[in-house]
């Protein structure tokens, strides 16, 4: 399900992105950045990023109230004003050959069938959304993406749930003949979904 933004939160969000470029030392809105513009906008009492350790945890931002957590990125991608726009972003990154025997599978490799590599990081993605939901108390998880033209003059937002799939939704296939990409077509769409597109040159992401 997508989530839109009301009329004062988008006028909240274009008064705290021009409070970010208005500062000099703010190289780029991302990270910390990001993730306080969006609790000024939505109206969140997040963290004090100065006296805090970034957490590896999944939401970047929890709202204590109503117990949405966020998982936040920010995006540089050209788009155009009232065109679809596709874009791809990696979300969480995981070995899952190290992580092999703990996520329930045996002797992953790069020669292992790529069914077999897709679930196993469905599984792991399962883990994670659902494990730090529970240990950061978020019952309602969804992802917030700021893209972000090339020069920083024009921005767009998309919020939706975060869904999981099911093994049997996404069929699995390498991308060409070096075995370094493996993309996940979802069976009922047939359209192969950004966040099921990973690079095996350094561990599946």
């Amino acid at each position: 399900m997508q989530h839109y933004l009301t009329k004062p939160q988008l006028m909240r969000i274009e008064k705290g992105l021009k409070a970010a470029i208005a500062i000099p030392f703010i190289d780029d809105i991302e990270d910390y950045v990001a993730e306080a513009i969006l609790e000024y906008a939505k109206e969140i009492d997040g963290i004090d990023p100065f006296t805090n350790t970034r957490s590896k945890r999944l939401y970047d931002v929890v709202d204590k109230k109503t117990k949405i957590g966020y998982s936040v990125k920010s995006l540089k991608w050209a788009f155009s004003d009232g065109k679809e726009t596709t874009f791809e972003l990696v979300i969480q990154r995981a070995d899952i050959f190290k992580k092999a025997t703990a996520l329930g599978f045996e002797n992953l490799d790069i020669n292992s069938d790529p069914q077999t590599l897709g679930a196993a990081l469905l599984e792991h993605w399962r883990i994670k959304v659902e494990g730090d939901a529970v240990f950061q108390k978020v019952n309602d998880k969804r992802v917030f993406i700021l893209l972000k033209s090339i020069d920083n003059k024009k921005f767009a937002f998309f919020e939706e749930d975060i869904k999981l799939y099911q093994q049997d939704e996404i069929t699995w296939g390498w991308t060409d003949n070096t075995k370094t990409g493996l993309k996940g077509i979802h069976n009922e769409s047939q359209r192969v979904h950004p966040e099921y597109c990973v690079n095996l040159r350094n561990g599946v992401k």
